[in-house]
């Protein structure tokens, strides 16, 4: 079911698996909701187009539980990583702890436009993404 202002609207899975799942909604300011279900995304363009995303080498039977958007870029937890999505050219971008993300543990994320904020048991993060992500 998808919520779309007042009116609760039923979509079956459009790719035909019946237990895809969602464990996270985000949205974009252009209108997209990205859905994080098992092995990857699942988005809905404001016209009404699906599409599916799998970022590279993820293990199809884990959840996406984390999703945040910010202009054409979507971060989704992936273990201990945060994966980005840029939506603009289709490429992927991990930020781990060789890049300085101190969390082993990922629960929630949100990004504005300069900053992605990352939850953990332990801890909330911020990173800077506009100038991780060059």
């Amino acid at each position: 079911f998808l919520s779309t202002g007042d009116s609760l609207v039923e979509y079956s899975d459009p790719y035909g698996a019946t237990d895809w799942g969602v464990f996270d909604i985000t949205r974009a300011t252009n209108g997209t909701a990205y859905f994080g279900t098992l092995g990857g995304i699942v988005s809905r363009t404001s016209d009404g187009r699906w599409f599916r995303y799998v970022p590279p080498g993820y293990d199809l039977k884990q959840p996406v539980r984390s999703l945040a958007a910010a202009g054409t870029r979507v971060f989704m937890a992936t273990g201990p990583a945060v994966t980005v999505l840029d939506t603009k050219d289709g490429s992927y971008t991990t930020i781990d702890a060789t890049r300085g993300l101190l969390v082993a543990e990922i629960t929630s994320l949100y990004a504005d436009d300069r900053y992605l904020w990352i939850a953990s048991p332990s801890l909330i993060a911020r990173l800077d993404y506009t100038k991780e992500l060059r």
